[in-house]
């Protein structure tokens, strides 16, 4: 059964976010429509400006795993639209750069690289589904690199002090708890400081045991307890809280199963597996979208990269160098509640709670906010 579809808004979105982020710290270029409840939160011009992402909690995992009167549901202010494809990938690197994933290119975990001829995983280097080194030097920061946030401010006013927290990139942390104790150091100091912390909760817990399962419910009760004791020990701030996208458990469906279909790709699927990026072999596309909109016209919706760039479901701005190359011949988004696999995993289980399509789970995300007196 079909989700109800929800389209990104990325005047409302994690991008707008940003944008009134670095408009706030003086920005000149910050290139993108500003969120105006950010905005009138920040006009009474606090010294630390805190942002805390919990990956994979979106409006209706909020909703299902807290009450009306806890900390991130009280304060929450409205809802926002993820960007697309809802993904951890497209997200991270929107926070971190201000810029929508059109302009980006960061679109999903894994990406196609021609000059390597090989799907890359972004955040580890490795080619997919393996542990091999994809190069002796970073693929993805040497073919889609771009300006952090960070950069940005200090070149706009080299007196704010950032910092970025995250148990991949940036500063690491490696518990909520020592993030937490780190943010009140950073912001016990004076001076103006941006800080923003990219959690992997509870993300983890639904890919594992599900978007309604117990773990989750467990992590985001604890994630809320924590940032509501935060919130209460810091002055001066703005503390503001939202999500990558959400999440929706899903099935699975394996391109190893249709011969007929898996026989017309050149390779493996990239980006998501509810966004997947196809490249059909050259001279059968015709036959590839009769075929795959027979047999998965349902749950899936068949793009290509014109119709992905018409509607504008990458955001607005000029187009990265690598964008129309990761997009594949074909972007396959999923509706429904079921994930794309090429091979059935052999040594592990594949994961139940998924994200980075066009349901209404997967792209609403909430934005919480608590202000600290001067």
């Amino acid at each position: 059964m079909n989700s109800e579809i929800r389209y990104p808004d990325y005047d409302r979105s994690l991008l707008a976010l940003t944008a009134s982020v670095l408009k706030y710290y003086g920005v000149c270029d910050y290139g993108h429509t500003t969120l105006p409840e950010m905005d009138s939160l920040l006009e009474v011009r606090p010294d630390r400006v805190i942002v805390i992402v919990l990956s994979g909690m979106g409006t209706a995992s909020l909703n299902r795993h807290l009450s009306e009167s806890d900390f991130l549901r009280r304060d929450k202010v409205c809802d926002l639209s993820a960007v697309f494809p809802s993904s951890t990938a497209a997200a991270a690197a929107t926070l971190r750069s201000g810029q929508s994933p059109l302009e980006h290119s960061w679109l999903g975990r894994d990406l196609y690289f021609p000059e390597v001829d090989r799907n890359i995983s972004l955040f580890c280097n490795r080619v997919q589904g393996t542990r091999r080194k994809a190069a002796d030097y970073n693929v993805p920061m040497k073919y889609i690199p771009y300006r952090t946030v960070s950069e940005r401010i200090h070149e706009a006013d080299p007196s704010v002090e950032t910092h970025e927290l995250s148990r991949r990139t940036g500063e690491r942390v490696r518990s909520f708890s020592q993030a937490m104790q780190r943010i009140r150091k950073i912001a016990s100091a004076p001076g103006r400081k941006y800080i923003c912390l990219y959690w992997n909760e509870p993300d983890r817990e639904m890919h594992t045991f599900g978007a309604a399962s117990g773990k989750a419910h467990s992590r985001i009760r604890f994630l809320n307890r924590e940032i509501e004791k935060l919130a209460g020990d810091l002055d001066d701030s703005l503390v503001a809280v939202t999500s990558d996208h959400g999440m929706i458990d899903t099935g699975w469906i394996y391109l190893e199963d249709y011969p007929n279909l898996a026989g017309l790709l050149e390779r493996a699927p990239s980006v998501e597996p509810r966004a997947a990026a196809l490249y059909v072999r050259p001279g059968r596309k015709l036959e590839f979208e009769e075929i795959f909109r027979e047999l998965f016209g349902k749950q899936f919706l068949l793009l290509n990269r014109e119709e992905i760039l018409d509607r504008g479901l990458l955001g607005s701005g000029h187009p990265g160098e690598k964008t129309y190359d990761v997009l594949g011949d074909y972007l396959a988004v999923a509706i429904g509640d079921v994930s794309l696999g090429w091979k059935r995993r052999k040594r592990e289980k594949e994961k139940i709670g998924n994200h980075s399509g066009l349901t209404a789970e997967e792209m609403t995300v909430p934005f919480i906010a608590c202000t600290g007196k001067k």
